[in-house]
């Protein structure tokens, strides 16, 4: 599984956003916590705009992540990130957790967890 997160990884980071939810089923869920315009519990249609929105925000220089560390259980693997954004144009930082659920080998949901929530909420807002 290790790879595969890797990979989808690599490939949120390019801005291929097909190819990362390729590595999901159909029915997979996409949870994202709060009233932000990324919030809520998204199938891979409405999770799509979520990357999109991302990947812009990043490609702008307002965003990005570094992997603190990561824990992996056969039901699925938890992934620590500081997350780095542009508030009123200084550098401000909040952490994360990004849960993937695992059934038979595969990908079949993607939660957020967030620590700093108000900052989280005027960054995604």
């Amino acid at each position: 599984m290790h790879e595969s997160i890797d990979a989808a990884y690599a490939r949120w980071r390019e801005g291929d956003i097909d190819g990362f939810l390729a590595l999901f089923p159909d029915d997979a869920a996409f949870t994202v916590p709060g009233s932000t315009r990324v919030s809520g519990t998204h199938d891979k249609a409405s999770f799509r705009r979520v990357l999109e929105h991302v990947v812009a925000v990043t490609r702008a220089g307002r965003y990005r992540s570094e992997l603190v560390t990561t824990y992996e259980a056969p039901e699925g693997t938890m992934l620590v990130f500081d997350n780095v954004v542009v508030v009123d144009g200084a550098e401000r930082t909040y952490c994360s957790v990004h849960e993937w659920a695992v059934r038979d080998g595969t990908p079949c949901g993607w939660t957020l967890y967030v620590r700093e929530y108000d900052l989280f909420s005027r960054v995604w807002s």
